[in-house]
């Protein structure tokens, strides 16, 4: 991706670092449910009364 080898280095580090936070917050999100950020329900009603796609939905397209 880069020529650079230091600047490989560094963006291989990062990606290493997001996927072990990632699943660092999956592991948390297991062990204490209530914790799983969720859109509110006013949210989540606004979207059904005005038709938007679903999360199954957007994620077919």
């Amino acid at each position: 991706m880069y020529n650079d080898p230091m600047m490989a280095s560094v963006l291989y580090r990062l990606e290493a670092e997001e996927a072990e936070q990632t699943i660092e917050r999956r592991r948390v999100a297991l062990e204490h449910p209530g914790m799983i950020r969720r859109p509110s329900l006013w949210a989540r009603a606004r979207r059904v009364w005005t038709g938007g796609p679903s999360r199954r939905r957007r994620e077919r397209q």
